[in-house]
């Protein structure tokens, strides 16, 4: 499960842009959520279309989607405690960043 933003030429109606601003990546934009199987590389579920600025999980919600029983979803990071029910659930951990130290 992704979200994927698209960027958008900057609209010219002032409620339009702030309606579209992201913010997040400094610019307009508008957002899905993309669940492709695994195995057969096809998209599965494309939600509507929505404001750039609107959360992963927020949108996840409510698109109310639904899943088979005993799924496996692997969720990227914007999913984070979002939990289907009798779906089974993987989210990768961030890797710790190498600090470099000047001296």
């Amino acid at each position: 499960m992704t979200a994927t933003e698209r960027r958008l030429n900057r609209p010219v109606n002032k409620e339009k842009q702030q309606e579209k601003y992201s913010g997040k990546k400094k610019t307009h934009t508008d957002k899905n959520i993309l669940l492709v199987n695994e195995n057969t590389k096809k998209v599965v579920y494309l939600s509507p279309t929505v404001e750039g600025k609107k959360h992963d999980k927020k949108l996840a919600d409510e698109s109310r989607i639904s899943y088979p029983k005993n799924a496996s979803l692997t969720k990227d990071t914007g999913f984070q405690n979002y939990q289907p029910q009798e779906v089974l659930t993987e989210q990768p951990k961030k890797s710790a960043r190498k600090r470099t130290d000047g001296g």
